[in-house]
């Protein structure tokens, strides 16, 4: 395994092994968040797609995993050569926003709704990449933003460790890499954190 360090936060650095077997460069596709990721780490990274849903506005796990999407995620991945390490990170907003909210309006757990999002964006989403490129996902964080949030704290952290429990499972499952930062931030004390 090969120790980069590769993601800085606050301030705060965090470390992470990238897996054997993986070529770099690594292209990343998600949300506002991963955009850290080449600026930590330029010669791991490839920004060329970090913010592939900005047509549509969508920086969530669920509306990047519509079907209309397909079309232009098929147009813009052109870019990115056939067979490149692909690490997509979405669903922190889902879990920080949408999921709590929704669960409230539709009176609905948040187990149920993180299965709405996780099963929309697996099914769309992760698949049409998967069939062009290896494809590693990135676990939900802790942020430290879930502190001021107007949904409840509890809800958000909730939401987060099923949806990262999910990815895991889906990864193993398919042959996918996954990244488990939530699993690193709170072994590194990130939930207890108040910033």
């Amino acid at each position: 395994m090969k120790q980069d360090e590769w993601m800085f936060y606050k301030g705060k650095q965090i470390s992470f092994e990238v897996p054997e077997g993986v070529n770099l460069p690594i292209y990343v596709i998600g949300d506002s968040h991963v955009r850290v990721l080449p600026e930590a780490c330029p010669q791991i990274f490839r920004s060329s797609q970090t913010d592939i849903a900005d047509v549509f506005e969508s920086k969530s796990a669920y509306a990047i995993g519509a079907v209309n999407h397909d079309t232009y995620l098929k147009e813009a991945l052109q870019r990115i050569p056939d067979g490149s390490q692909a690490l997509l990170s979405f669903g922190e907003i889902d879990c920080r926003h949408y999921i709590p909210k929704h669960a409230r309006e539709r009176d609905k757990s948040i187990e149920e709704m993180v299965d709405e999002v996780f099963v929309r964006y697996t099914s769309n989403c992760v698949r049409l990449l998967k069939a062009k490129f290896r494809v590693i996902l990135m676990g939900v964080y802790v942020c430290p933003e879930d502190h001021f949030h107007v949904n409840a704290l509890q809800d958000i952290k909730i939401a987060k460790q099923i949806l990262n429990d999910k990815l895991e499972e889906h990864s193993v499952e398919h042959g996918l890499l996954f990244v488990p930062l939530g699993k690193k931030a709170l072994k590194e004390g990130w939930d207890e954190k108040k910033y």
